[in-house]
């Protein structure tokens, strides 16, 4: 494990540990080691980009649609595609279902606004246009 006097983030399935601990999960800790275990969370943490960020009561077996949904829904320039749920055991999931304690993040798009901007292009054409239209007016008044 990387050392100094920095936090590193290890997800640990726990549970498979505390039943084989022969698992590949268990840490050898040394001297200076030291564990973080935070308290049972009833809730999921809705972060990144939704409409309304915060935290959403858990329920058994729901996905992550209903906690976006109970933040208000991803956002306009929201990438739901690449959601993402950090378990309360530090693992990162992509989907799956949230656990009590569970952090659920949406990040921005990073392909938002680079397709064809119609307004741009209308404003780059307008000239043109109003030039034919000109001429179209003049020519039929003759």
């Amino acid at each position: 494990l990387p050392r100094g006097p920095f936090m590193t983030r290890i997800g640990v399935d726990l549970r498979r540990v505390l039943a084989n601990p022969a698992h590949a999960d268990n840490l050898v800790l040394e001297q200076g080691d030291s564990l973080h275990i935070p308290g049972y969370e009833s809730f999921v943490r809705v972060e990144g980009s939704v409409n309304s960020p915060g935290l959403v009561p858990h329920h058994p077996g729901a996905g992550l649609g209903f906690y976006l949904d109970g933040a208000g829904g991803v956002t306009r320039n929201g990438d739901r595609r690449k959601t993402f749920v950090q378990q309360p055991n530090g693992l990162i999931q992509k989907g799956g279902r949230p656990e009590p304690g569970a952090v659920v993040v949406v990040p921005q798009r990073t392909d938002f606004g680079t397709g064809p901007d119609f307004v741009a292009i209308m404003g780059a054409f307008a000239p043109l246009i109003s030039a034919i239209t000109t001429v179209i007016v003049v020519l039929a008044t003759r």
